[in-house]
């Protein structure tokens, strides 16, 4: 963040490792992947949010 200049938002301190949108994102427990909280009721194989479609 401090090498891009990125604003660090506060949700980094609740848990929120990796943030999306409001309804895509939720924290993360201890032990989880970073991206566990992103699009989290899908699939492992399937975690896209259809903006970076292949």
């Amino acid at each position: 963040m401090k090498a891009n200049q990125i604003p660090y938002n506060k949700l980094h301190d609740k848990g929120f490792p990796s943030i999306g949108c409001q309804p895509c994102t939720r924290a993360v427990e201890d032990g989880e992947d970073i991206r566990a909280g992103r699009w989290w009721w899908e699939n492992p194989e399937h975690k896209e949010c259809g903006l970076h479609k292949r």
